[in-house]
């Protein structure tokens, strides 16, 4: 059953860097943020099929709401581009985190 899993991750990974290169060639996302997020999917993957999705979305939930806040306080403006990384490395600590509490023996 392990190599159907990893098998399943591979999936995960490959599309997640389809959809991330679709995006950086409308500009949308850099090449490191695209390949990070294949990263974390290749390794959340193996574990559930919700994992990667739920990781990347609370992502760029949680960038939506600093760049709102940074909107507000004028710091940027409409345009201005940011690093996604951090905002997956936190997304990707608090899943693996969140799965680790919800499956220990």
């Amino acid at each position: 059953m392990d190599w159907a899993r990893f098998l399943f991750a591979v999936l995960c990974a490959l599309c997640v860097l389809i959809i991330g290169i679709l995006a950086n060639y409308f500009d949308v996302l850099g090449m490191g943020d695209v390949k990070l997020a294949g990263a974390l999917a290749l390794i959340l993957g193996y574990f559930s099929i919700y994992l990667p999705m739920v990781a990347i979305g609370f992502a760029f939930v949680l960038a939506f709401g600093v760049i709102i806040v940074l909107m507000v306080k004028g710091k940027v403006k409409i345009g201005t581009s940011i690093p996604l990384g951090p905002y997956l490395l936190l997304s990707f600590i608090g899943t693996t985190s969140y799965w680790l509490v919800t499956h220990s023996a």
